[in-house]
């Protein structure tokens, strides 16, 4: 039967910077080697494994000082105090399963198709990251182009030639954490934990991003930190958090980051 090995990922990040946004641009590529067999059907990829812990916390209606008035002779104060809040939460869930779907999954639904097309040099039909189909030996792949038409047909195309001749496909998933500027709160503190790997695999990833925006300071003592470290073969994937939430009222999380959205595939396109 043939076989898929996870060989390696390597991670890449910048920093993401707009009057919208403070984050990063992460870019994860996946490099996958296929055995093939000569007694046996092409066997499709490992499911791809891509699991967050996301902490946020707030602070809005900072305390404005009591007897700030409009001039000397004014009596009643232009803002009286507010309350603060504080509030926290967290989410923890596998991104892919629950919405493979995603902009940032494209590449991987349509991994076949996007290799195909980097091999006969044709451009990539997706927004952002790809795929590259290669010779097993690492050089050019030579997938048939004869009545190749559609999406679909270049999809297939590469899974002939993977599943006769063997070969390495790359996977570039291009995720953009970030914190959005707007709203009403005066302090938003985020950290995203990620693992990332395929299901039955040996090689993983680890992920740690921390963005903290106070609306009193200048962006450039705003933070943003983004660390990536490997993880041995036998050990679980996951962080420790250790994110002290002293003081804080725990909320639930925004809704669209737990609800399930099944894929709508399009040619060429596999979960």
């Amino acid at each position: 039967m043939g076989k898929w090995r996870l060989e390696n990922i390597t991670i890449f990040a910048t920093n993401r910077t707009s009057a919208e946004v403070l984050g990063h641009n992460v870019h994860a590529l996946f490099r996958m080697r296929y055995d093939a067999s000569r007694i046996s059907r092409f066997r499709e990829t490992p499911r791809l494994l891509w699991h967050e812990h996301i902490i946020c916390m707030e602070i809005r209606g900072r305390p404005s000082p009591a007897g700030d008035a409009v001039d000397a002779d004014a009596i009643t104060p232009v803002a009286a105090q507010t309350e603060e809040s504080r509030t926290w939460w967290e989410v923890s869930v596998d991104q892919y399963a629950r919405n493979p779907g995603s902009p940032n999954f494209a590449p991987w639904l349509a991994r076949y198709r996007e290799g195909y097309r980097s091999a006969v040099g044709m451009p990539g039909s997706v927004i952002r990251g790809g795929a590259q189909l290669f010779h097993r030996r690492g050089g050019d792949a030579h997938p048939r182009t004869e009545d190749v038409h559609t999406a679909d047909d270049q999809a297939e195309a590469s899974r002939r030639y993977l599943g006769k001749k063997g070969g390495i496909l790359t996977i570039e998933i291009h995720d953009v954490p970030s914190i959005g500027l707007s709203g009403d709160w005066d302090v938003k503190e985020r950290y995203l934990f990620f693992t990332l790997g395929v299901q039955g695999g040996t090689v993983w990833r680890r992920v740690r991003q921390h963005l903290r925006v106070d609306k009193s300071l200048p962006p450039d003592l705003w933070t943003r930190t983004l660390e990536v470290e490997p993880l041995e073969p036998g050990v679980q994937p996951g962080w420790e958090t250790n994110v002290d939430t002293t003081g804080f009222t725990r909320v639930d999380p925004p809704a669209h980051l737990t609800r399930v959205n099944p894929p709508l595939l399009t040619g060429g396109e596999f979960v």
